[in-house]
């Protein structure tokens, strides 16, 4: 059901971006769960982005937003509104993104917008600010059994010695510290580890609760009053 908004023609007048995380590629969101957000949105599936991450560093996501902004550019001068939904640090690479949109507009005299931002399991940090002014909704997905979003997207079921290399690799990458699961200006909503339970995921299983909502249909019609959208 997706549309090519720059090519083809699209009945909607808008498009949603899903952003996938590091490592990562498109088709890690199911088709079940898109069709739920999109009909949330009241949508269609905008473009496919896909960024090679390389590493869990800033420079690939740096890259990544790069070409996001380059993107919505091209979508919004066919006319549509977007939308853009990121998991980890692909909900960065959105924000990163809306930062270059909100420089482009200040430089150019514009007022390029993005409708509504959802940000799944992405880890919080002070780096990685929301240009407020260009994005109209802000919504944070989290749940308190992830702790892979809480170590700013290392495995946090990795052992003792894996988690120190880890910790020295952020410390060289300049990601050490620890990532929150809430924006303080954003709709945050986080889901419990009773109502992680509800749709199978182990209150221990830090790394399927990172990416659990990427396959549960059922979990977006549930959190769907509780989303900040407009239409």
């Amino acid at each position: 059901m997706g549309n090519n908004p720059i090519g083809g023609f699209d009945p909607s007048g808008k498009a949603t971006i899903f952003v996938h995380g590091t490592w990562s590629r498109p088709g890690r969101f199911s088709a079940g769960m898109k069709n739920e957000v999109l009909n949330i949105l009241s949508d269609f599936e905008g473009p496919e982005f896909s960024w090679e991450p390389g590493d869990n560093n800033r420079g690939a996501r740096s890259s990544a937003a790069n070409a996001l902004f380059q993107d919505i550019l091209s979508l919004y001068a066919a006319g549509e509104d977007i939308n853009l939904v990121g998991h980890s640090h692909g909900g960065n690479v959105i924000l990163e993104a809306s930062q270059l949109l909100d420089a482009y507009n200040q430089v150019n005299g514009t007022n390029i917008t993005i409708k509504n931002v959802i940000l799944i399991g992405t880890p919080i940090r002070d780096d990685y600010d929301p240009a407020m002014d260009v994005m109209k909704t802000f919504n944070i997905l989290s749940n308190t059994i992830d702790d892979v979003q809480r170590n700013g997207g290392y495995d946090g079921n990795s052992d003792l010695v894996t988690r120190l290399a880890m910790w020295i690799s952020k410390k060289m990458d300049g990601e050490q510290g620890d990532a929150l699961r809430a924006h303080p200006e954003a709709n945050n909503i986080l889901l419990s580890s009773s109502e992680m339970k509800k749709y199978g995921v182990p209150f221990f299983d830090y790394v399927y609760a990172h990416s659990a909502a990427l396959d549960k249909p059922q979990m977006w019609k549930d959190i769907k009053g509780k989303l900040d959208i407009k239409k």
